[in-house]
Order: structure tokens, then sequence, then C-alpha cells
């Protein structure tokens, strides 16, 4: 079986986002954070894409994080980047989904 090489998941912008907006990222990205810690004590949703949206956000706001999530990303197997990136394609934000590639 061959492996299907992807390019890296969340694409790196040339350009720093202002302040404000790395803010509200990081605001969005911990209110994220907070709703799927609350998903994993109640039962009700799984708090696992609220994590995959929090990292997106920080990512959006930090490169550090978007070389982070890129590599451990790799690290999964094809059928797992596959499927991630599928489901990441169906998130209702367009900036997010442009960010996403393959």
């Amino acid at each position: 079986m061959a492996i299907t090489e992807y390019p890296p998941l969340i694409k790196l912008r040339g350009t720093r986002q202002p302040v404000w907006k790395r803010v509200l990222l990081v605001g969005g990205a911990v209110l994220c954070f907070v709703v799927g810690v609350l998903g994993w004590l109640v039962p009700v949703i799984t708090g696992i894409p609220f994590y995959i949206m929090g990292l997106i956000l920080l990512g959006m706001a930090s490169p550090r994080v978007i070389e982070w999530v890129n590599h451990a990303e790799a690290r999964l197997s094809p059928k797992w980047r596959k499927r991630l990136r599928a489901g990441l394609r169906k998130i209702p934000i367009r900036k997010v989904r442009e960010s996403i590639q393959g």
C-alpha cells in the first residue's frame, strides 16, 4: 500500500496578525478548551471537536502552534490524517476551512 504524501495541515501565514486579533483568537481558543473540558464532564457531547477547534484558533494566532500542530499531525497514520482533514473541512467558519490544506 502506497503512503500518500499530504501537505502540512495548517498553512503558515507570511504576515503576523494584529494584537487585537491575536487576543480574540486566544480568547476563542480558551473558550473552546473550557467547553471541551465541560464536554468530558457532561456526557452529552464529546470535547474532542472543541479541542481541535481551540488548537486551530491558537494556530491562527501563533506560528509556533501551527508548526507544533503540523508536526503532530504528520505523525498520524495516513488513514487518520485523511479523516482529520475531512472532518476539519466541515467546520462552518470560512477562515478555518481556508487554513486547512489537503
